[in-house]
């Protein structure tokens, strides 16, 4: 499996996984990532729900940073305050 960096972000900011999973359910949790909806706590504020609703676009033509790599992600609103 890769690792990335969308899934310690939403882990970070939620203090949850982003897909619901049932411990030691390898199936289930692979399912859940295909297929179930995203678990996104009310309390983020609209753009780290944004970002992680892009980061963790299950289209791989649509999801942020495909085509623009970390430049295109970084320009992301999330990170206006954020001088790279």
């Amino acid at each position: 499996m890769k690792c990335s960096a969308e899934s310690p972000l939403t882990t970070q900011t939620t203090s949850n996984p982003p897909f619901s999973l049932t411990p030691s359910y390898r199936d289930e949790l692979f399912d859940n990532i295909k297929n179930a909806p995203l678990d996104l706590p009310s309390y983020l504020s609209p753009l780290a729900r944004d970002l992680i609703l892009k980061l963790l676009n299950r289209n791989p033509k649509k999801r942020l940073g495909t085509y623009g790599g970390a430049e295109e992600i970084k320009k992301h609103p999330f990170f206006k305050a954020i001088d790279w």
